[in-house]
């Protein structure tokens, strides 16, 4: 079956504290494929835990990557349940650091047991730079690009846009999604000056054709009387 299209589920940040941040309210499709980007100030500081929309499989840290600038960057995904009900994703922390979160979710891909059965190949990579580039071998498929860089400055990734955020401390921090329906084997990203920069693509691997992850429950049989008269 075909990928959907990505869908904006929200964004949230907090300052120097540990409270949870959160996505917006919604109810995934059964089997939906839900990421969360995070971006966060201090050096190896990132979530402890994020729950919420992940009975199929759960929350799991997909990549990770820190600059020498004392930003650290990362993306976790998991697969909605068969029956899944409105509510939020939480992220949740126990180091007290200033945070950023974006959140999205697209239906129609793989699901296995773990999360990287969904996923036909990934790439990763900081630096100092205003040019983010990844390489993703023979790409066909819907990408995903999470861009992310330390200062306030413009991104602009050369996608389809999906959605960003930006701490409003200092400027540590802003990060950014964006997608190819049709694959790209180089996604990529432009800053409109140089900064300290994380960043991450995603090639996702589609359902079979017709198979969906969504499990059909058995409906009670009821017999059906018929009488006939003369």
């Amino acid at each position: 079956m075909a990928i959907g299209t990505p869908t904006d589920r929200g964004r949230d940040r907090r300052f120097i504290t540990t409270s949870d941040l959160t996505s917006n309210t919604f109810t995934p499709s059964a089997g939906e494929f839900i990421w969360c980007h995070i971006v966060t100030s201090g050096t190896s500081v990132t979530a402890d835990s994020i729950t919420g929309h992940d009975g199929g499989i759960s929350w799991t840290q997909v990549g990770s990557t820190e600059t020498s600038g004392g930003i650290s960057w990362s993306w976790w995904a998991a697969i909605a349940g068969s029956s899944p009900s409105s509510g939020v994703v939480t992220v949740s922390r126990s180091a007290s650091a200033l945070m950023t979160a974006t959140f999205g979710s697209v239906t129609g891909v793989h699901k296995g047991t773990v999360i990287s059965d969904s996923l036909e190949q990934t790439d990763q990579n900081n630096a100092y730079t205003s040019s983010l580039s990844l390489t993703l071998t023979g790409a066909t498929s819907l990408v995903l690009g999470f861009w992310g860089c330390k200062s306030h400055i413009t991104m602009t990734p050369e996608n389809t846009f999906l959605n960003d955020y930006q701490s409003a401390y200092n400027g540590n921090g802003k990060i950014t999604c964006d997608y190819a329906a049709s694959g790209d084997a180089t996604p990529s990203c432009t800053l409109d000056s140089s900064s300290n920069a994380g960043y991450f693509a995603a090639e996702l691997k589609a359902a079979a054709a017709g198979v969906t992850p969504e499990i059909v429950t058995p409906q009670p049989y009821t017999i059906l009387r018929k009488r006939m008269y003369g």
